[in-house]
This record gives C-alpha cells, sequence and structure tokens, in this order.
C-alpha cells in the first residue's frame, strides 16, 4: 500500500474508529527509543489494555529476540493522539516511536495490519467491506492498490 500522509492518514484513522474497538503498538527490546517514545508512552497509559513478551504479530516474525506488544482501546481520544505523533502510517518507526501499529476489529481479526520499516500495510477486508471503505474514503483508491 502507498503511504497515506497527512490529512489522508488522519482520516484513516477515524475511518479505523468505525470498524474497531482497539489497536496495538510494537516495541523492540534490542532498539533504543527517544524521549518522544517516554511521552507517547505517558499520554498512551489511560487506554492500555494489556502488554505481552511476543516474537510475532501481523505481519512480523522476528527471527531471535522478542519485542513488547501494547494492546490499547481505540477511542476518540486514542485515535487523535495517534494522529498527532505522526503524518503518516510509515512514521512508526523506532527509536522516535513505537513500531507497526495495527487496528483489530471487535471480532478480534486485524483491520489494518502496518509493517512500517518495510514501508508496507495492508487491509485484511472482503472485497465488500473493501468497496464500502472507498465509498466513505474515496481518496483512499490512491493508496490501496487494486485486486
Amino acid at each position: 500500500m502507498h503511504e497515506p500522509r497527512g490529512e489522508l492518514y488522519r482520516v484513516l484513522i477515524e475511518e479505523a474508529l468505525q470498524h474497531c474497538d482497539r489497536f496495538s503498538l510494537v516495541q523492540r527490546s534490542e532498539c533504543r527509543i527517544d524521549e518522544s517514545v517516554e511521552k507517547l508512552l505517558s499520554d498512551l497509559s489511560p487506554h492500555l489494555r494489556q502488554e505481552r513478551t511476543v516474537s510475532e504479530w501481523p505481519g512480523t516474525k522476528l527471527l531471535d529476540g522478542t519485542a513488547t506488544l501494547r494492546e490499547y482501546e481505540l477511542s476518540e481520544a486514542s485515535a487523535a493522539i495517534l494522529g498527532r505523533v505522526a503524518e503518516g502510517l510509515y512514521d512508526w518507526c523506532q527509536p522516535a516511536r513505537l513500531e507497526d501499529p495495527v487496528f483489530w476489529r471487535t471480532s478480534d481479526g486485524p483491520w489494518l495490519v502496518t509493517i512500517a520499516h518495510e514501508r508496507d500495510a495492508y487491509f485484511e477486508i472482503t472485497p465488500d467491506e473493501r468497496e464500502k471503505l472507498l465509498r466513505a474514503v474515496p481518496a483512499l483508491s490512491t493508496v490501496i492498490e487494486a485486486g
């Protein structure tokens, strides 16, 4: 997927609010973090649902080592934080931010998966859902590849 940036990135987050009840972010243990990540963790802490150590998450499987996956409630407040701290979907890389936002459907499956350091993302949606998404946000047609 081409990267949604600026206003389109923020509209994508707003659309996620219609389909998802949570999102996750990853902190790789072998990578350092900037002070900006400490502020982000503090800002998101009221929305934290769970935190666990993982070696894989949607789109990524580590060959060695682990990471901390934090799952947060997706709400107007947490969505505003996501929209404020990055200008695009692929900005989510350490050390300046946490990594790989995944937006989760209320039925547990991912809706949008991001592999930011590879500048890749994809939706896990049906053709009907894709059609409805493009009707709701026509500008996404510039970032969603056909098929």
